[in-house]
């Protein structure tokens, strides 16, 4: 897209890496598409995402989901905790 816009407007200040970053991760952060990759749906990613905290990547999410007492977490259902025990077996 952006060579298309600089061939129609060659002068135009434009720059879609930005963009393209965001849309590399579905504009999620890079860590819960990391976790998709993991086997870890991203809708259940995206719920353990206010309990995991600021993590950076995989294995900083990883350890954070494997101290939490998934019990007590109200949003996780019996399949869901399946997924993650199957997920985080090392």
């Amino acid at each position: 897209m952006e060579s298309l816009v600089r061939h129609a407007t060659p002068k135009a200040d434009i720059n879609y890496r930005p963009y393209i970053a965001a849309m590399e991760c579905w504009f999620r952060s890079p860590w819960i598409k990391e976790l998709d990759e993991a086997g870890i749906p991203l809708p259940l990613a995206e719920r353990l995402a206010p309990y995991v905290g600021d993590v950076q990547d995989r294995m900083e999410a990883i350890e954070a989901i494997r101290s939490l007492d998934t019990d007590e977490i109200k949003e996780l259902d019996s399949i869901d905790k399946f997924i993650l025990n199957f997920a985080l077996i090392e």
